[in-house]
């Protein structure tokens, strides 16, 4: 591991996953994280399959894959709050685990999308509101979806 890794990101600069809403950055420094710290060998590559005629490089191959695995597994439980942890089985593979996380989220985005479309297309400005609060929660509405990837303008 290199010193700038261990400096400049570790787990408690990653913030909890604690919902959709953060999902996205949430999973970007778990990347980072991982690939700072070459665990990321167990997202990227396949679990190296081992025989009693396995060469010793590829034992240690195989060694290496399975601790990055292993170390990924844990950061990536360490990283979520018990209730999405306690909603999501845990697989053996990292890359699973976080493909299971991705469809937990995906799911919840939809519906978020889904209400802040509502917002923009069918919030009306009320008598007793300000042109400027409508405009804010307007313009909050189409920053959140743009943040999701749904490019309105």
């Amino acid at each position: 591991m290199s010193a700038i890794s261990m400096k400049t990101l570790n787990l408690a600069n990653i913030p909890i996953l604690t919902g959709g809403s953060n999902y996205k950055k949430w999973r970007r420094d778990i990347n980072l994280l991982l690939t700072l710290n070459e665990f990321d060998i167990a997202i990227e590559n396949p679990k190296p399959v081992m025989s009693d005629q396995s060469t010793r490089a590829e034992k240690s191959d195989f060694e290496r894959w399975s601790r990055a695995n292993k170390v990924a597994l844990s950061i990536i439980e360490a990283g979520m709050t018990d209730t999405i942890r306690g909603g999501i089985k845990k697989p053996e593979l990292a890359v699973e685990y976080l493909a299971a996380i991705e469809m937990k989220f995906k799911e919840s985005e939809k519906a978020e999308v889904s209400q802040y479309m509502s917002v923009l297309t069918q919030y009306k400005i009320e008598g007793t509101g300000s042109i400027r609060d409508h405009i804010m929660k307007m313009s909050d509405a189409a920053k959140k979806l743009n943040s999701m990837d749904i490019n309105i303008g």
